[in-house]
């Protein structure tokens, strides 16, 4: 980025600020870009909200690459949790892989910070593995069971 722009082109918006903004992730993006005062715009629901990666991942891979069903999804992501009550959220990660993406980029993200140190507002922070994440190398057998008799019974 820095050999195709200047620094004062480039700009970083951490992606834990995207929900911080009363219309939502839009709403962070024009008052990053200086447009925080747009009349016309109302008021959304804050929550950047994503399907859950892992209950998708699984219910693809269980469904034999069949497009789950909104219900079929729900019911995955509900049994994850209920699986795993300790795990906040899901990864598609395994934790060797969030420790090596972390350790590939953490070098790469500093120099880019020093080049670009005057537009930045906030420091880049990679992932680390903690134990409030349901990785995808944490899915037992027993899950893979207990999902699939779900998804089967949702079929019927």
């Amino acid at each position: 980025m820095s050999k195709a722009f200047t620094a004062g082109q480039i700009s970083y918006l951490p992606y834990d600020t995207f929900d911080d903004h009363d219309l939502g992730v839009m709403g962070t993006f024009l008052a990053h870009l200086g447009y925080d005062d747009l009349p016309g715009l109302k008021t959304i629901d804050r929550r950047n909200v994503s399907i859950d990666p892992l209950g998708y991942y699984l219910s693809r891979e269980l469904l034999n690459g069949i497009q789950p069903t909104k219900l079929q999804l729900e019911r995955v992501t509900s049994l994850l949790h209920d699986r795993h009550p300790d795990k906040q959220k899901t990864s598609l990660y395994s934790k060797t892989e969030v420790e090596t993406l972390s350790e590939r980029f953490q070098s790469l993200n500093r120099s880019f910070e020093e080049e670009t140190r005057q537009s930045l507002h906030a420091s880049i922070a990679m992932p680390q593995v903690n134990n409030t994440t349901l990785y995808r190398c944490e899915v037992t057998e027993a899950d893979r069971q207990a999902i699939s008799r779900a998804l089967d019974t949702l079929a019927e």
